[in-house]
C-alpha cells in the first residue's frame, strides 16, 4: 500500500465504500517540531502508529495503537518518539457484520505545523486566539474515547 506524504496545509476529504486502509507518512522533523495530524471518521476506525517512516504499522507491528474512535489527534508535542518521523495506518471497517452491509464512510485528514509561524514572538496564547481555537489543555484529548496501548 503506497503512503501519503504529510505535508503542511494537508486536508483532505476521503469517501470510500467498504473496509478500507490509509497510510499516511511524515519524513525527518525539524528540531522543536509542533505538528499535529487530524483524524476524523464517520465510522469507528483503528490508528496504528510506528516511529519508523519507512515502516507499515499495522494490528500486529506498531508502537501505539488507537482502536474504535472517531476523532483521533496526533501530535508532535505529545508524543515525542514521533520527533524522527513517523507513519499512520488507518483501518476504517466501514461494514455492519450483523446485517452483511457495506457501508459509505467519510474519513477527514488534515495536518499542520504550528513550529513555524510568520508570528514566531507571539505568545502560544496570542496564536490560539488569532486563529479562533482556543484549546484546554484539560480537554486536549476528549475525543479520544480509548488509552493508548504501548507495545516494547
Amino acid at each position: 500500500m503506497a503512503s501519503q506524504d504529510l505535508v503542511t496545509g494537508l486536508e483532505e476529504t476521503i469517501y470510500h465504500y467498504g473496509p478500507k486502509y490509509f497510510s499516511f507518512t511524515r519524513y525527518a522533523l525539524s528540531e522543536h517540531s509542533n505538528m499535529a495530524l487530524h483524524l476524523e471518521s464517520e465510522v469507528p476506525m483503528d490508528v496504528y502508529v510506528s516511529r519508523d517512516k519507512s515502516s507499515d504499522p499495522n494490528q500486529f507491528q506498531n508502537d501505539v495503537t488507537y482502536k474504535q474512535t472517531s476523532k483521533l489527534t496526533l501530535r508532535t508535542n505529545d508524543l515525542e518518539f514521533l520527533q524522527n518521523g513517523y507513519t499512520v495506518t488507518v483501518y476504517a471497517a466501514a461494514i455492519d457484520e450483523h446485517a452483511n452491509t457495506l457501508l459509505y464512510n467519510t474519513l477527514r485528514v488534515s495536518f499542520e505545523d504550528s513550529s513555524h509561524t510568520p508570528y514566531a514572538g507571539w505568545s502560544k496564547k496570542q496564536h490560539e486566539e488569532s486563529d479562533g481555537r482556543r484549546h484546554d489543555k484539560t480537554k486536549r484529548h476528549e475525543s479520544q474515547e480509548f488509552s493508548p496501548t504501548f507495545l516494547e
